[in-house]
C-alpha cells in the first residue's frame, strides 16, 4: 500500500479506492483498507444497491 501511494503521490494520479469494511471477509494478508479509514481517509457512504438493477440496453 505504501508503494502505490507513492506511485500515485509522485505521478499526480488519483488513487481511488472501493471496499466494505463490514462486508463478509476474504482470506487476505492484513486490513489497508479499514486502516486508511482509522487513520482520517475521507470516505464516501452508498446507501443505494447497485447491483440488482436492470442492465441498461443500448
Amino acid at each position: 500500500m505504501d508503494k502505490l501511494t507513492e506511485i500515485s503521490s509522485n505521478t499526480g494520479a488519483r488513487l481511488v479506492l472501493l471496499g466494505d469494511t463490514e462486508q463478509t471477509k476474504a482470506v487476505e494478508s492484513g486490513i489497508p483498507f479499514a486502516l486508511l479509514q482509522r487513520n482520517g481517509m475521507s470516505t464516501a457512504l452508498m446507501n443505494e444497491i447497485q447491483r440488482q438493477k436492470a442492465a441498461l440496453s443500448c
